[in-house]
């Protein structure tokens, strides 16, 4: 191990500076970024331990070019792993509180101030804070942990609702956390036999040997970047890992009563692929006792979730039956809106022509029609009616499918075209429906009541 010719001695003296461990190799692509993140920090009093775990990428070069007298730069003779890197810059870190950040990753220029404020304001047992962070992959982001967890975690004040909380599942992301030295002091560095999981490994040992509370910080402040080669991609490092967990702390699963469940959800809800070795690593956790209930929870567990698909395909042909029936409505109301529409505006015209003079009787003279049969009793119907009654205009029958048989003033009324209807011309007020009636009327002169107003403002125009 070499150490570079940087010393740092401002803030030694000063008791809430931070010492920010920033492991790294061959990541000369993305550590500029995450040093930027760190120099542009509000809060000011830190220092950054860079531990380059033996990279031969130009990284040392890249750091040494950057003139801030907080930064430390240490390099390691051989790559060791990230856990070994963190490890180094723990021993060497020269501040009562302690913070990570990868050199792929960033922060928000108000991280370390937003986690010192929150430490220095809670009581002297509470160790260390932490929040959340956004994961970068590609195109995708997700907040980690989820909403649903962090909702939880708010209301947690003690170790212990944590230490349930992980048995699931790490919800401790390294780059999130500020934790004071004496919160760790006793408990050992990141395990470097780990390839995956090591920040669950680490805080979980924390928060069940710490006499320090930690607590948690509804935020998101850290970014963390997925790269193509990082190890967090690996599924075999991942059941490894997982196995290596599993079977150190099992008798904590136990004695919080969720081993069954927490191995079985292994099966059950495999985010990461497993092969047949990986799933052989996770039956050889159980001795023959435990095998035989752990297939009964097993089988417990997919009948729930068996039963819970059908109740979630239920629900969905519930909703799908309900959305179905507003899709309905929804076309009728258009329907509906679309016909109140084309009514007002052959309403409108209709008073626009009386205005000017011009009626229907303009249009019936014009081609000499002196028998009219009104198809359709609405709105227009009625007006019709009236009109051509005015100007003494024989109306051989009103058609109207919605209306018995009989007669108003005097006129026959029909709720089907009767071909024995004599007259010169069938004038449509149903504007809407009017090609599909003209389809069913064996007629040479069926008008719509729209077109011949628009034929009469066209004479107007003229």
């Amino acid at each position: 191990m070499t150490y570079s010719r940087r010393e740092n001695k401002i803030y030694n003296n000063n008791l809430n500076a931070v010492s920010i461990i920033m492991p790294t190799y061959n990541r000369a692509n993305t550590i500029g970024r995450a040093i930027n993140s760190v120099l542009s920090q509000s809060y000011k009093y830190f220092e950054l331990i860079v531990v380059d775990d033996g990279s031969n990428d130009g990284t040392e070069e890249l750091i040494m070019k950057i003139r801030d007298k907080r930064i430390r730069y240490i390099k390691n003779k051989k790559n060791s792993g990230a856990c070994y890197a963190r490890n180094v810059g723990m021993a060497n870190a020269n501040y009562n509180y302690i913070a990570f950040l990868d050199s792929d990753n960033v922060w928000r220029e108000e991280y370390l101030f937003c986690r010192m404020s929150a430490l220095l304001e809670m009581p002297d047992d509470v160790g260390g804070v932490f929040g959340t962070t956004t994961l970068v992959n590609g195109d995708n982001e997700e907040e980690f942990p989820s909403k649903e967890i962090c909702e939880r975690m708010v209301s947690y004040y003690d170790n212990e609702y944590f230490l349930k909380e992980m048995l699931y599942g790490n919800v401790i992301d390294t780059n999130t956390i500020v934790i004071k030295r004496q919160a760790i002091e006793g408990i050992g560095g990141f395990n470097i036999v780990l390839k995956r999981l090591q920040d669950w490994e680490y805080f979980f040992r924390v928060l069940l040997h710490t006499k320090y509370k930690i607590r948690f910080i509804y935020d998101s402040l850290a970014i963390n970047y997925l790269q193509n080669d990082s190890l967090g991609k690996s599924e075999k490092e991942y059941w490894k890992s997982l196995i290596f967990f599993y079977g150190t702390y099992k008798q904590e699963y136990k004695k919080r009563n969720c081993w069954y469940e927490c191995i079985t959800n292994q099966f059950t809800n495999q985010r990461v692929k497993a092969d047949k070795q990986d799933i052989a690593g996770l039956v050889e956790l159980l001795d023959e006792n435990e095998r035989e209930e752990a297939i009964f929870f097993f089988q417990r567990k997919m009948y729930e979730k068996e039963s819970e698909n059908i109740r979630y395909w239920q629900d969905n042909l519930n909703l799908w039956g309900e959305n179905a029936k507003l899709i309905e409505e929804n076309i009728a109301l258009n329907d509906r809106l679309t016909r109140n529409i084309k009514l007002r505006n052959v309403l409108n015209n209709w008073i626009l022509l009386a205005q000017r003079g011009v009626t229907i009787k303009t249009f019936l003279e014009k081609n000499d029609y002196h028998n009219v049969v009104i198809y359709g009793y609405g709105i227009l119907g009625k007006i019709l009616k009236n009109e051509l009654t005015k100007y003494d205009y024989k109306i051989s029958g009103i058609i109207d499918r919605k209306i018995e048989e009989g007669k108003i003033d005097s006129i026959p009324i029909y709720n089907a075209l009767d071909n024995s209807l004599n007259s010169d011309a069938i004038i449509v007020t149903a504007v809407s429906d009017f090609d599909e009636i003209k389809n069913t009327i064996a007629h040479n002169n069926v008008f719509s009541l729209e077109n011949i107003l628009d034929y009469l403002f066209l004479g107007i125009n003229e």
